[in-house]
C-alpha cells in the first residue's frame, strides 16, 4: 500500500509542476497580447523571390524581410505573440526567425 501511496504523490507532483509551468507560459503569452501588435506579417513575391515581410502598421515601412529565394509555397507558421516564424525548408528542419 505504500508504495502505491509513494507512486501516487510523485503522479500529484509531477501534475503540479506541469500545470504551474503551463500557467506561467499562458500568462506570458497574455502579457504579450496586451502589449499589442504594431506590425503585420505578409508573404510577399517580387521579381520571382519570396519572402515573408513585417510590416509596421503605423507607418507601412518593412521592418525586416525573411528571403525565401523561389520557394513558391513554402511550409511556416507565425506565432502572432512572439513574433516568431518557424520556417520548414526541407524535410526534419525548422528554423525559427525572430523579429
Amino acid at each position: 500500500v505504500e508504495g502505491i501511496e509513494t507512486v501516487y504523490n510523485d503522479l500529484g507532483d509531477a501534475a503540479s509542476d506541469f500545470a504551474k509551468e503551463s500557467f506561467l507560459r499562458a500568462q506570458a503569452r497574455f502579457k504579450a497580447t496586451t502589449a499589442g501588435r504594431d506590425y503585420n506579417m505578409l508573404l510577399t513575391e517580387n521579381a520571382g523571390k519570396v519572402a515573408i515581410v513585417r510590416v509596421n502598421k503605423d507607418t507601412g515601412e518593412i521592418e525586416a524581410t525573411i528571403d525565401l529565394g523561389k520557394e513558391k509555397e513554402p511550409k511556416y507558421a507565425i506565432d502572432d505573440v512572439t513574433g516568431r516564424v518557424f520556417l520548414n525548408p526541407q524535410a526534419n528542419k525548422i528554423v525559427c526567425y525572430q523579429f
